[in-house]
């Protein structure tokens, strides 16, 4: 982020009362979340394309690479 961003940011932000910020946080993340991940199609089509190219992963290792990450 450009300090210019952030320091407009910044400057909103500091003038809303405590109580709205966990609403703000909540908003920010849920924008973020929204712009930067893959519409659901092309993650389909892209899924698909690799199972049609045979790039995939036993059911077991992907179980198992779940469990590690506690």
């Amino acid at each position: 982020m450009t300090d210019r961003y952030q320091e407009i940011l910044l400057n909103e932000i500091k003038d809303l009362p405590d109580e709205y910020l966990p609403n703000l946080i909540r908003m920010v993340h849920v924008f973020k979340v929204s712009v930067t991940h893959k519409p659901a199609l092309d993650s389909i089509k892209q899924g698909w394309q690799e199972a049609l190219n045979d790039e995939t992963e036993p059911l077991e290792n992907l179980w198992q690479d779940s469990s590690n990450a506690d």
